[in-house]
């Protein structure tokens, strides 16, 4: 089993309080470049952290080579609003569809029942 030493740390770094990676392993310093596998926590840390500014559109490279257009951060994300919007209010219709056909699946039986006894 490797000896480990005590490491002095520099007036800029510190210590990062919190959880270890695991039994044995020493405590990371902030500043210190990520080695080695990243945690699930971490990706999911970074995805968060990091929202991109602005998203580029391409266009296909046969009707324009080269030729790329930025969208702002706003319109991006009125246009996911209006995508979820849209797609909650499929769903809204497809349940209002179930219960029309319920209803004219009772209507259905019971007309077939009054006339059964007719």
């Amino acid at each position: 089993m490797p000896r480990r030493h005590a490491v002095p740390l520099g007036q800029d770094e510190q210590l990062a309080v919190g959880r270890h990676d695991g039994a044995g392993s020493k405590p990371k310093i902030s500043g210190e470049a990520p080695t080695g596998k990243v945690s699930k926590l971490e990706k999911i840390r970074l995805r968060q952290k990091v929202q991109p500014k602005e998203m580029v559109i391409q266009p296909k490279p046969t009707t324009l080579p080269g030729h790329t257009v930025i969208v702002p951060a706003e319109k991006v994300a009125a246009v996911q609003v209006r995508s979820q919007n849209s797609k909650n209010h499929a769903g809204k219709r497809q349940k209002w569809q179930k219960a029309d056909d319920k209803e004219r699946a009772n209507a259905r039986s019971f007309k077939q029942a009054q006339q059964a006894l007719d």
